[in-house]
């Protein structure tokens, strides 16, 4: 799970889905805001293509670690809170 909207963010999911790891992008508001919305259209495809989980306007709430090591991840949608 990665957290937060800017080209960092965006960097670091795509990264890590291409070295193997499933990933979850989440912002609380617009990914890559200061970008061309075109642009940042296209990315957000790409990742969405390459099976990286996309979650708009959303944050995590809370985690909770099962047997085995997974973890689960609550989600709130930061408009509908």
């Amino acid at each position: 799970m990665v957290v937060g909207g800017g080209y960092v963010a965006v960097e670091i999911a795509g990264f890590l889905r291409g070295i193997g790891y499933d990933v979850s992008l989440m912002t609380r508001g617009d990914y890559l805001r200061s970008f061309d919305k075109d642009m940042v259209r296209e990315v957000l495809t790409h990742l969405k293509a390459k099976k990286v989980n996309i979650y708009e306007t959303s944050l995590p709430k809370s985690l909770k670690q099962h047997e085995g090591g997974k973890i689960a991840v609550e989600i709130q949608n930061q408009k509908t809170k």
